[in-house]
């Protein structure tokens, strides 16, 4: 019994394409695009600290990562503004 296989192909103009996918040299539309994950660094650098501050709050438990592997470490940008929302309202809203 043979195998049939069947291809198509999906043709676009080039106005539809820009539509659909930003320029990656366009740093507009790259600041647009938010991280689901962070690496501690680009964590550190949106809320303005060092690695080390976050690496201490993550030994503390305060704050979950996600380990895909022994070496690599993200955070759930939602955990981390969640954790900036905890001590926000701690401090009586002042941020």
């Amino acid at each position: 019994m043979g195998v049939i296989v069947r291809s198509f192909s999906l043709t676009m103009n080039t106005n539809q394409t820009q539509d659909i996918l930003p320029s990656v040299t366009d740093p507009e539309a790259t600041q647009q695009i938010e991280r689901a994950f962070l690496s501690l660094d680009q964590a550190a650098a949106i809320i303005d600290c060092s690695r080390r501050f976050l690496e201490i709050r993550i030994e503390d438990g305060e704050l979950k990562i996600f380990r895909p592997s022994k070496r690599l470490v993200r955070i759930k940008r939602s955990e981390l503004d969640r954790w900036v929302d905890s001590y926000s309202a701690k401090a009586g809203g002042l941020a």
